[in-house]
């Protein structure tokens, strides 16, 4: 499921283990059926899953230890899993509780989309090749936040593009608690950049996700021995974003507020007990699809920009503050 960008649990999706219980489930129904047919029952049956009803390979079972079990009529946060997937081992447990309504919503597309091309693949129609076709992620949506994490070294940018990351799940939940967003969706990996910077305007530009072409094909030997270089290290995260559609009586563009969840998000994230502001940055800003950054894109996969006169940065606007910085 990594080519679909559906494999991460940290961002709301099924890990390798909650995939691997339902693989097993779907084995334990069809226990004589071939490689073929399991993967056929597989996307129909989890594709018409009624949940919450939990996925089980066994019955719950109390244990002599003093240690939680999923228990959705004992624990209330048991009965708020919307895709429960229970481990079988004494205590169990549920593997899926990071499952958010967006992600269960683009999971169960693709349990539609695997079922449609598996039919097709049966009747002769289609090829293997397609249900592995390649996720279509920074093409399907208009608008997008892009969560930028910044560190003056490359050892603390691993550690606080890691804190981050955890937490952009968080930011999904808040924002679909916005009355126009239909849906987050979190994309499953960040984009981790190295960026040479001459000085501190190119700096502060970094840290707010604002990378120019100059800086992002520049190499550390360009930068020795200049006074006020640095190196910025940085991870981004992006996180599609599907807008209701004004209603048809509507007058002038619609407006949508986020600054409450990315602003939350922010303050959140710098509650990590190792946060220094004096080194690190934390960015969100909304972009539209034609102004995504070349290294989210295969080589040739970005479409091509239609030529227009630009204004000053109307199109995306930053959540961050930027103090002054000391990059080490």
């Amino acid at each position: 499921m990594g080519s679909t960008a559906i494999y991460s649990n940290v961002n709301g999706f099924l890990g390798g283990v909650a995939w691997a219980l339902l693989v097993a489930r779907i084995c334990q129904l069809y226990p004589n059926a071939t490689a073929g047919a399991i993967a056929r029952r597989f996307f129909i049956i989890m594709y018409q899953w009624q949940w919450p009803q939990p996925v089980l390979l066994k019955q719950i079972e109390d244990g002599p230890l003093q240690v939680r079990v999923w228990n959705p009529r004992l624990y209330p946060s048991d009965r708020a899993h919307r895709m429960p997937i229970i481990t079988p081992a004494y205590p169990s447990m549920c593997s899926t509780h990071n499952v958010t309504e967006s992600t269960q919503g683009i999971m169960t597309e693709e349990f539609k989309r695997g079922a449609d091309i598996v039919e097709k693949i049966f009747v002769g129609t289609a090829q293997w090749s397609e249900l592995f076709g390649k996720h279509d992620f920074f093409h399907k949506y208009r608008y997008y936040l892009q969560v930028t994490a910044s560190a003056g070294g490359e050892d603390l940018q691993m550690k606080w593009g890691g804190t981050v990351e955890s937490r952009v799940r968080q930011l999904v939940m808040k924002l679909e608690a916005v009355d126009s967003i239909l849906r987050a969706h979190p994309f499953v990996k960040g984009f981790d950049q190295a960026l040479h910077c001459l000085n501190e305007t190119e700096i502060k530009a970094v840290v707010q996700g604002e990378i120019s072409d100059g800086v992002a094909h520049r190499k550390s030997e360009d930068i020795e021995g200049k006074e006020g270089a640095k190196t910025v290290y940085t991870t981004c995260f992006y996180i599609g974003l599907l807008i209701e559609k004004s209603p048809a009586d509507s007058v002038g563009p619609r407006r949508l507020d986020i600054s409450y969840p990315t602003i939350e998000f922010t303050k959140m994230v710098k509650m990590w007990d190792k946060y220094d502001e004096a080194t690190m940055g934390i960015c969100v800003r909304h972009i539209k699809s034609s102004g995504l950054p070349e290294n989210v894109f295969d080589h040739g996969e970005k479409p091509s920009k239609v030529t227009q006169k630009r204004t000053k940065d109307k199109s995306s606007k930053a959540s961050s503050e930027l103090p002054n910085k000391q990059w080490v």
